[in-house]
Order: structure tokens, then sequence, then C-alpha cells
């Protein structure tokens, strides 16, 4: 599957699961958290209410949220008098009635047993404790919006509703609020304040907020709501896919044409970037660097394998058809082959160039890793100067030094510059060896090699006529290379000059 599909699906899931959750919020958790907060503002307000209520004395330019079912009261502690106070004015009361008298008693005893943290001894059906309003209307008449203060519900008991109650500012002053959950959905909110003379007391009765009131509306608006939610949640979906599927594309067409071209990889402009893609794609250039780097490499030592045959084929023609020939004469005794006694050494010489260009062959196949040690030069000079003992008094080795390297590849470089000295130098001339740290030089004197060979000296194969094999210097050169040191051969005054040193 494509990722930009994968992504989608992904964003179809994603959208279902906030879909499912939003849903979730909005009708389990959200109504309950509306109610709430609702409801503490309501009684927050009633709070506030009343506390300006006691500092002002009366409902004069004070903002109530709900005039009508808002009442207020100013009682005298040690006479009968009473101030009653609404939105529309208020009333001074007398009480001389034994009923209204024993009502006040009753209020003050509850209100202070409030306060002091007892427990009011009031029932929600006894009667006694019920403001006895008839007995004010049948003397009261013409006050606007009194039918406000008659009307006032009862409070709840354990059954229809619960009572809650919060202290105010001050250790004499509390507010209770009655919740009516039974029939209607509807709070008291009953604040009292004692102070040494009087008892001030507000009264308010409010609708309270509701999950009646609250989920019609949020049914109605969930279809907009989730409409839009799945709207932004594609839209930024199909933006993020394709804020990652589009560099991926370019850096997977980027990989594509790499993998057909034949010329030089040129990174991608993918890699300047700072995220994770930018990571892949500098590590896939890397790669592909290297991929190109063993590809040069082996196409380098492919056509050097190919040429080398075809030139181990043609030097090898030479020496097998002698040897063919003299072994065919001498077989028939034909002419001057009859003399096998003369002919037989001439037949071995052959022969043992063969072998010695196979064993050559050979050489470049050994693929084992040099290893890495100190090797003293004249330790190793002594063994291979042995094999030459003929020519011992035409060689000199001046100097010390050693190599951190392969001994035995190293033994094989120097015993062929050694061989080759010997076998092509002057008979007049001498060898020269000068040793130091990471430096073997060795000179013939009395001879020079042939301007247009110099160059290619170190190819296979290329030698002074009828002067050797040509395989001595190219596989001095070839196990040079695979200890990273450099073999150059040079014309001086002189002489020729083989130099055998690091890496500049």
């Amino acid at each position: 599957m494509k990722l930009n599909k994968r992504i989608v699906i992904y964003s179809i899931i994603l959208s279902g699961i906030i879909f499912f959750a939003f849903l979730s919020y909005n009708l389990f958790l959200l109504p309950g958290l509306y109610t709430d907060y609702r409801n503490n503002d309501l009684r927050e307000k009633a709070a506030a209410l009343h506390q300006d209520f006691v500092s002002q004395g009366n409902f004069d330019n004070l903002r109530m949220d709900h005039p009508t079912t808002t009442a207020g009261a100013v009682i005298d502690r040690h006479d009968q008098h009473i101030v009653l106070h609404h939105a529309y004015g208020h009333l001074n009361l007398t009480l001389d009635a034994p009923e209204l008298i024993q009502w006040k008693d009753r209020l003050l005893t509850f209100v202070s047993d409030m306060v002091n943290g007892k427990e009011p001894e009031y029932k929600a059906d006894d009667m006694s404790f019920k403001i006895p309003m008839q007995k004010m209307k049948d003397n009261v008449h013409g006050i606007r919006g009194l039918h406000a203060v008659r009307n006032q519900r009862p409070l709840p008991n354990e059954d229809t509703g619960r009572i809650e109650v919060k202290s105010l500012a001050g250790r004499n002053s509390f507010l209770l609020s009655a919740y009516h959950t039974e029939d209607t959905q509807y709070a008291i909110h009953l604040g009292v304040t004692i102070t040494e003379d009087k008892v001030y007391c507000t009264y308010e009765a409010v609708a309270v907020a509701t999950l009646s009131d609250i989920m019609p509306v949020l049914v109605k608006s969930l279809p907009m709501a989730l409409s839009l939610t799945a709207l932004i949640i594609w839209s930024a979906s199909l933006l993020f896919s394709g804020s990652i599927t589009r560099p991926v594309r370019r850096l997977a067409r980027h990989t594509q044409s790499a993998a057909h071209a034949t010329d030089t990889y040129e990174p991608s402009d993918i890699s300047l970037r700072t995220d994770e893609i930018g990571d892949l794609s500098r590590d896939i250039d890397c790669l592909y660097k290297r991929l190109q780097t063993r590809y040069n490499r082996l196409a380098d030592e492919n056509e050097r394998r190919e040429m080398l045959l075809q030139a181990t084929a043609h030097r090898l023609r030479t020496p097998v058809s002698g040897a063919l020939l003299l072994t065919d004469g001498m077989t028939a005794n034909v002419g001057k082959y009859k003399d096998r006694d003369r002919y037989l050494p001439v037949l071995r010489e052959r022969l043992k160039a063969v072998s010695n260009i196979i064993e050559h062959m050979l050489r470049l196949e050994d693929k084992q890793t040099p290893e890495a040690v100190p090797v003293d030069l004249r330790s190793l000079l002594t063994p291979l100067l042995q094999l030459h003992a003929d020519v011992q008094e035409v060689i000199s080795v001046e100097g010390d030094g050693q190599f951190i390297t392969d001994p035995d590849i190293l033994g094989r470089i120097l015993d062929n510059l050694i061989t080759n000295a010997v076998r092509h130098g002057n008979p007049a001339g001498r060898i020269q060896i000068q040793l130091s740290d990471d430096v073997f030089s060795i000179r013939n004197t009395e001879t020079q090699i042939p301007a247009e060979i110099l160059r290619d000296i170190t190819r296979p194969f290329v030698s002074r006529e009828g002067d050797g094999h040509g395989m001595g210097l190219y596989l001095a050169a070839y196990d040079a290379r695979r200890l990273n040191l450099v073999l150059t051969v040079r014309n001086v005054d002189g002489g020729v000059t083989v130099t055998l040193g690091k890496k500049a």
C-alpha cells in the first residue's frame, strides 16, 4: 500500500476516534460542566448581592439578575421592627401579632444556630416556621411586587432536593442555597448576616441550569461541529501526508535515475532538509557514492584483469610455441635438434619462463589482508642479499630504517627490486641501496631505461627488448599499492633509481 493511502487511512481512523471522543465529551461531560459552572455562578452572584445589600441597607441602584424573585429584610434584634425590601420599593413593618412575634423569634434562633454551627431545629413541614404572609396581606395593600414575596417556594427537604451552606466574609454571615429537584428545577439562595443590632436577610429564587436545558442546543450544534472537525482533520491530514510523501516520491525518482545513471552520481537537494527524510537522503547519497567507488574499482580491476589475461596469453604464446617446436624436433630427431644435450637446457629455460609468468599471475590473485607490524629493513634485507652472493661485491647498503607494514609482502617487493636490479644492471655498474624510515631506495649505476618505456615501466609485460618478461616491476608496484605505498622509477645522472615510500 502506498504511503499516502496509508496516511489517509490512518487519518480516517484518527478522525473517527476524535469524532467519538468529541461526541462523548459533548454528550456526557460538557453538560455537567456547564450546569455546575452556571449554578456556581448564580450562587456567587447571590452572595455578592447579599454583601452589597448588607453594605447599603437596600437594593437601590444594585444590579439584580432576577428582580421579581429577589427580596430582602432588615430585622431589628431588640424590638419588633422589620423593613422588607424589594426591587420596586420597601415596606416598614412593626410586629404586634403573637404569631408574627413568634415567627421572628424562631427566625432569629434559626439564623443564630446556623452562624454558630449548630443544627437548626427546622422541618420542611413545620408550618409554624413559614412566614405568615396572610397576616401581613390583610393589612398591607398597594405595594407593587409584593406578590413576589408572598409566593416564595418552601425550602426543600432531603427527598425533594439538597441544601448547601457557604460562609461569607466574617464569621457572622452565610449563604444557604437550597436546590429543588422534585418537580421544577429551581434554587433558593438565602443570605443571612447578623450584627449587634440587626439581622440582614436576602432571598433570591432562580431557575437552575439543567441537562435538559443544554442538551437540545448541543444536539443541534453537533452536526455542524462534527462536520467542521472532520473537515479540519481531513485537510490537515492531506497537508501532512503531502508534506511527507512529496519528498519521499522525489527521493524515489532520484534513486531510480541514479540507478540507471552511467556518469558521476549527483546528490539530491533533499539532503539539505534537517528532518528524518533529509537524514535518509544523505544516507542514500553516501551509499551511492560508496557503491560508485566500488563499482569504479571493480571496473578498473576487471579491465586490468582482461588486459592482463590478453597480455599473458600473448606473452605465453612465444615460449610455449618454442618449447613445442624444440620438443617435436628432439622427438623426431630432425636436423640440429638431434643434439638433445644442447637443446634440452634451452627447452628448460623456455618452460621456466612459462612457469615464472604463471607464478606471477597467481600472485596477483593473493587476497590476503595485509597486517601492520614494525619491520626492520636491515633484518629483512640480509636473507634476500644472500640469494645474490655472486654479485655481493657490487651491492652496497647504507642507513637503517623500518616500515610499519606487512613483512611478507614487503619482502616480496624488495626481492623483486633487488632481482630486477641484478638482472638488468650493467656489469660494470654498482647497486646502491639507501635505507631510512618508511623509505627504501635502490640505484643501478651505469644504466638507463629508454625514455619511450619509462612512463609505462610498471605496467605488465613492459621491458626492454629481449630483456625479461616485464612482470617484476609491475608486481612490485601492485604489492606496493596493497600496502598503501608508492613505487617510483626514474632515470638519474649515471643510473636508474627506484624508490619505495609512503604516499605524500
